[in-house]
Order: C-alpha cells, then sequence, then structure tokens
C-alpha cells in the first residue's frame, strides 16, 4: 500500500518546521520513501509490531500468554533532498488454530539508508501455549524495544523458560534448562529475526503460528505430550529468542522482545528529542502487552499491542497488531 501524505501545521515556528506529514500504512518489506525537494531533516516516529496471543491448552483453565507490546522510537534523521531512503513495516504475531500452540512474534520495523540502519523499533514476542493436562498458563511474550528488548515469562507450573531480549549487539537467547525443547536464539535466521519457539518436550523449534513478515519467530507447535510450545522471538535491530517448549503437561515459555535502534537520529529541539522506549510484557494469560508511548498525537488505536492469550479451555489467542511509521519533512 502507497503512503498517504497530508500537509500539516505540525511544529510550526519551532527551530525545524516540519509541515509534510507521511503516514506509512500496509504491512512492508524494504520500500522506498523518497526526500521531498528542499528538505533536509525528517522527523519520523516509529511503533513496533506486537507479539501474538498464544492459544490456551484444553485443560480447565489453561490460558495462552499475551503477545509483548512493541517498541517505540523517535529522531530527526538528516537527509539530502531527492535521496532514498527504504522503510519496513512489520506486521504483527501469527497463530495457528492448533490448542497450546505458541505465537509468532511481530515483524521488523525500520528506516535504512542502503545497508545501514538509522532507526528501528523493536517488535515484541509471542506468548508461550497453555497445558492440555495441568491447567497451566502459558508465558507472557516479551515486550519489543529499548536497547535490549524484555525477556519473554516463564510457562506456570515449572513450564519451559522464556526467551532472553535481542541486544545491542546480539541476538536474544533462546528458552533453555528444563526437558522441554529449547527456543531458537534471535540472529539465527538473520541478524534482525526472532528466534522460533520450541515445541513441547520431544519436539523441535517452528511449526506452530508464523512470525509476522519481516523477520518474526515463528511458534512453536504441540506434539504429542500435552505440554504447550514456546512463543516466537520479537523481530528488530536484534531479535529476541524463542521461548522454550514446555515440559511433559507444562506450559511453554514466552519469546523474547527484539531491540530497538536510534544511532542514525539526531535531536530535534523541543518535543523531538531522541527516544526509545519499551513495550509492557504480555499477561499470563489474557491482556496482550500494550505498545509503548500510547499518549503521543500520532498513535492510533491499538498499534503495536501484543495479541490476547486465550483464556479458558481450549480457547484461541488473538493475532498481535501492525506496526506504525509516520514521518514529517520540512
Amino acid at each position: 500500500m502507497q503512503p498517504s501524505t497530508q500537509q500539516t501545521g505540525f511544529n510550526a515556528g519551532r527551530r525545524i518546521e516540519f509541515s509534510v506529514r507521511t503516514v506509512i500504512t500496509g504491512v512492508t518489506g524494504n520500500t522506498v520513501y523518497t526526500v521531498p525537494q528542499d528538505c533536509y531533516n525528517i522527523f519520523v516516529k516509529m511503533w513496533g509490531a506486537g507479539g501474538g496471543g498464544a492459544h490456551a491448552g484444553s485443560a480447565g483453565s489453561s490460558g495462552g500468554g499475551g503477545g509483548g507490546g512493541g517498541g517505540f522510537v523517535q529522531g530527526v534523521i538528516p537527509v539530502t533532498p531527492g535521496e532514498t531512503l527504504f522503510y519496513a513495516l512489520g506486521a504483527g504475531g501469527a497463530l495457528t488454530s492448533a490448542t497450546r500452540n505458541g505465537a509468532g512474534g511481530g515483524g521488523m520495523t525500520h528506516v535504512m539508508r542502503g545497508p545501514t540502519y538509522l532507526g528501528a523499533a523493536g517488535a515484541g514476542a509471542g506468548g508461550g501455549g497453555g497445558s492440555n493436562l495441568n491447567a497451566e498458563d502459558g508465558g507472557g511474550g516479551g515486550a519489543g524495544g529499548g536497547t535490549t528488548g524484555g525477556a519473554g515469562t516463564t510457562g506456570a507450573g515449572g513450564g519451559g523458560n522464556g526467551g532472553g531480549g535481542g541486544t545491542p549487539s546480539a541476538g536474544g537467547a533462546g528458552g533453555t534448562g528444563t526437558t522441554g525443547s529449547d527456543g531458537e536464539a534471535g540472529e539465527v535466521d538473520g541478524r534482525n529475526f526472532g528466534g522460533d519457539g520450541g515445541q513441547n518436550a520431544g519436539g523441535t523449534q517452528g511449526g506452530g503460528g508464523a512470525g509476522g513478515a519481516t523477520g518474526g519467530g515463528a511458534g512453536g507447535s504441540n506434539v504429542t505430550d500435552a505440554g504447550g510450545a514456546g512463543g516466537g522471538g520479537g523481530a528488530g535491530y536484534f531479535g529476541g529468542g524463542g521461548g522454550e517448549g514446555g515440559p511433559v503437561g507444562e506450559a511453554g515459555g514466552g519469546g523474547g522482545g527484539a531491540s530497538s535502534y536510534t544511532g542514525g537520529m539526531v535531536e530535534g529541539g523541543t518535543g523531538r528529542a531522541i527516544t526509545n522506549t519499551q513495550g509492557t510484557v504480555g499477561g499470563t494469560p489474557g491482556a496482550g502487552g500494550a505498545s509503548a508511548n500510547q499518549t503521543d498525537l500520532d498513535w492510533v488505536a491499538n498499534a503495536g499491542n501484543g495479541g490476547a492469550g486465550g483464556a479458558g479451555s481450549g480457547a484461541t489467542g488473538a493475532v498481535g497488531q501492525d506496526a506504525r511509521i509516520v514521518i514529517y519533512a520540512n
């Protein structure tokens, strides 16, 4: 989908007057943004995608872990009139219909100049699946954003451990430590990619909820032992690790959130300071995590929120919400 452009009086009278507002809508891989003529600075706001909420198991009050909320970054980027930049807008983490599957992490959101990152908003991770045997809740997906993304939480009752958050220089560690299948580390499939969640005991990674477009880790899928699968890691500057699958009869761990990046941005004066904030971790079970900076006038309802986990026997989770980018040109 093409960006929509409109005139606005944003920040009139301040040190740099930004007068053209572009809202990026529609999930996309690397897409061209052409700097307007006579423009030497752009002011960019990005909300990362939310992780998916996992499915509950079929036992009693078992619930799926909620997806983590996406992070927020903003800052001014010095540009040359007419130059080409690239942006990507990540999709919210997805899921499949099977009970106790882990949910996918959100996809990558960034602005680049050629191969160089100017800014990136970390995505939230997918929640871990609930147990079919012991009415235990899956772990919540870690929050995206910050210089290090948030870790996923452990599945209830000795369940699988959460994946680690992406860092400023490496992908997050996959969840490990029990007899469930380990989550995959972030960065394995590419620097920005979230790791796949582990299946429950006896399986391997992936196969459950799909990661959001542009690099979210896939949630693990259940096999035969009634345990929950791990959530997929979020995609970002460095992706989060996948959550560990639950041991026999136990719930899965949530994936880890991705890190954000502001290294190509500069301070822009009042109201336009460089900002890098983290969303909130997914609930266990029930509500998904919230995206960061929802009081901003450019945020719209649900952008970057994590999906809710299924609450109660056999309940389905919800997909995470897509990312959002707003660009002001002077």
